[in-house]
């Protein structure tokens, strides 16, 4: 038989993926607790997953601006509105991991850019020469 150790926490990829709609069962509180031996305070909730179980999220910074953006800063408000979930890398405790990041659901992006500009990108043969890279003779600007 094979043993499986269940979680009480969500965890991406393996509880949610990315694109499930899920929702807040509480309004969540502060709980204080130790990540690597570090006491840091965490905003937790019940989260319902598709398949209707509960399990505690512990909800990250991203998500929290996002649902302020949307609904405000009363956590009560977000209660039982359906939430997209999307899952990115990042870096944390010097490895690259999985996070669950929350928005509305008609959200099209994890977060909400207020710009609205296109970050502009260029491939790496077109690029502008780094300050410490040598800039090539035919490109340098000689006084006349």
């Amino acid at each position: 038989m094979k043993i499986v150790i269940k979680s009480t926490y969500v965890k991406a990829n393996e509880d949610v993926k990315a694109g499930d709609i899920v929702k807040l069962l509480d309004e969540g509180n502060y709980k204080n607790v130790e990540i690597q031996g570090k006491r840091k305070e965490v905003l937790q909730f019940q989260l319902e997953l598709p398949n209707g179980e509960a399990k505690t999220y512990s909800m990250n910074v991203t998500t929290q601006k996002n649902l302020i953006e949307e609904w405000g800063d009363d956590s009560r408000i977000w209660v039982e509105k359906p939430l997209k979930v999307w899952i990115e890398k990042q870096l944390s405790f010097g490895k690259r991991i999985n996070v669950l990041i929350l928005t509305p659901e008609d959200w099209t992006n994890p977060t909400k850019e207020e710009t609205g500009e296109e970050i502009p990108t260029v491939e790496d043969e077109e690029r502008e020469p780094e300050r410490d890279e040598p800039v090539p003779e035919e490109e340098q600007d000689y006084p006349s």
